[in-house]
């Protein structure tokens, strides 16, 4: 069993990779995040997800 998932396992195939990588580092220049995980926390907080 895998403990871990990169963002590109739920990203359609049909997207770039780069694509992905933009948006990303965008929600976490807004949240104010330095790492996917501190930004899965402030998306929680912040009613995101």
């Amino acid at each position: 069993m895998q403990c871990c998932y990169l963002a590109t396992d739920y990203w359609p195939r049909w997207k770039s990779l780069r694509t992905l990588q933009r948006r990303l580092r965008h929600l976490m220049d807004l949240a104010g995040a330095a790492s996917r995980m501190r930004l899965g926390g402030y998306a929680a907080r912040a009613g995101w997800v």
